[in-house]
């Protein structure tokens, strides 16, 4: 049997186990066998609840499973990174641009910025920067994005807040004037009216980083560009373009759906892992990573 099918039978017999005891100790109370069944309900309880919040890869991430290790393990720490991605699509292919941070290929896209009302929730929750604002490979426009670390105790009063839309960046057009057409010089008065529309959000949560001692929370919101024959061309030019430029991070590359498969481009370039949620069905639920 498989381990992720012993796990759904451990589940499933603990379940049983707990409502079988509390039948019988609410059957016979006051006695041996009622007091003897309370204590199994109450270990099998235990054991329930270290199962769900242990190894969480194990089984799809659910809100209990979180919910119950913010209580848990409330002083551990939790980093979260909240993201726009663009899904631009044309000719049965993906327009992705480098990542030099990760030396990677990537969606158009970045880490959404926070405003200054939110100084005060965020500072309430004792939230700081992933990223050090003063050196040089992460300048000072970076300080004010969500990648933030804080402790798991304040994990839904940050998703509270977050999901309340106060304070924070919702129009995603600056990741595209900022990696599209900035750097590739596209003119948008010749690009034409930009249309696109929400293709879904991805919320994913991993395990417990011993290493670095924090969990890992991503939050992606995926964004549809609407094209027309047009501005297909204009794109297509573009990224023939910039295979010419001197300016690393500023070249643009067409991807197949194989090679997102595969994880690679058919040059050897490797793909982010964010590159698959513009390519796969969003989900509503939380997923483990």
């Amino acid at each position: 049997m498989e381990k992720k099918s012993v796990r759904k039978f451990a589940l499933l017999f603990f379940i049983a186990v707990i409502l079988c005891s509390l039948y019988a100790g609410y059957t016979y109370p006051s006695t041996f066998i009622g007091n003897f069944s309370f204590g199994i309900a109450t270990s099998s309880v235990a054991s329930l609840l270290f199962l769900i919040i242990t190894d969480i890869n194990e089984l799809s991430i659910t809100s209990l499973q979180i919910y119950l290790i913010s209580k848990f393990h409330s002083s551990r720490k939790v980093r979260v990174s909240m993201a726009f991605l663009f899904r631009v699509y044309a000719n049965e292919k993906y327009l992705l641009i480098e990542n030099l941070k990760h030396g990677t290929v990537t969606p158009i896209g970045g880490v959404i910025k926070y405003y200054p009302g939110a100084t005060n929730i965020l500072e309430k929750i004792g939230a700081t920067s992933q990223i050090e604002a003063d050196t040089e490979s992460y300048p000072k426009k970076y300080k004010s994005e969500l990648r933030l670390k804080f402790s798991m105790r304040y994990f839904y009063t940050f998703l509270d807040w977050f999901y309340s839309g106060q304070h924070r960046e919702h129009d995603p057009l600056r990741e595209l004037d900022e990696e599209l057409f900035q750097p590739n010089s596209i003119n948008k008065n010749e690009f034409g009216k930009i249309i696109y529309s929400k293709y879904g959000t991805f919320r994913l949560f991993s395990t417990f980083d011993s290493a670095n001692d924090y969990y890992l929370c991503h939050h992606f919101d995926i964004f549809t560009l609407h094209l027309s024959e047009a501005q297909i061309e204009i794109i297509k030019s573009a990224v023939e373009k910039s295979q010419n430029s001197q300016n690393k991070g500023e070249r643009l590359y067409w991807a197949t759906s194989d090679e997102i498969l595969k994880g690679r481009l058919n040059n050897g370039l490797k793909l982010g892992g964010n590159v698959n949620y513009v390519h796969i069905a969003p989900s509503p639920e939380w997923e483990s990573t």
